[in-house]
């Protein structure tokens, strides 16, 4: 087991950490050392619902930020769309095919400890429950994700560029869904001990 030591960062024994980051490649620097990757277009759309939802959670209350949060609602069903046609999904059923996606990937280790089911619940829930489900402690007391609170405008716009009027949502669907980088997560345990598992999904 690695031990990461983070100068700055308040933590306590008992704490349980993670982040989700977007890079090309897990020989990246920055990459050495990571719990999971999600490399195949079901494992992102996956995490991309995940971020997607605790953005509309941590946003719910900012009446200026309901532009992103309409966007958010947009991006994800024109990654749906492109997935179900690419993959020969019915949309109908996608809550099905991911959930059973689930299952098999990120929930298939019996010695996991969070709680599998609920997947449905936790998949329309406006927080960080869908994203908390697939790291093996559960339950965080900190979260450092691609859409985190104090960075979430400021990225959206920047990633969206809203300057111009709508993005095309469905290059950048593309992109996230089947571009050449990954998601990469890394969760840390009692807060310094780094679960340097490397799964792929």
């Amino acid at each position: 087991m690695k031990t990461v030591i983070r100068k700055g960062v308040f933590e306590t024994n008992s704490s349980s950490t993670h982040s989700l980051s977007y890079y090309p490649g897990e020989d990246d620097e920055g990459n050495e050392g990571y719990t999971f990757a999600c490399k195949t277009p079901a494992a992102r759309l996956i995490m991309i619902k995940a971020q997607v939802n605790h953005c509309r959670g941590d946003l719910r209350d900012d009446d200026r930020a309901q532009k992103y949060v309409s966007l958010l609602k947009d991006f994800y069903d024109a990654c749906v769309e492109l997935f179900c046609e690419r993959e020969k999904v019915d949309p109908e059923g996608i809550e099905d095919y991911l959930e059973a996606f689930a299952a098999k990937t990120f929930y298939g280790d019996a010695d996991r400890r969070y709680e599998r089911s609920g997947f449905k619940e936790r998949y329309e829930e406006r927080s960080c429950e869908l994203c908390e489900s697939f790291f093996e402690n559960g339950p965080l007391v900190e979260c450092n994700c691609l859409y985190d609170e104090d960075e979430v405008k400021e990225f959206l716009r920047d990633y969206f560029d809203m300057t111009h009027g709508k993005p095309d949502l469905k290059a950048k669907a593309e992109d996230l869904l089947y571009g050449p980088d990954d998601f990469f997560a890394t969760e840390y345990n009692n807060g310094v001990y780094l679960v340097n598992t490397k799964y792929t999904y």
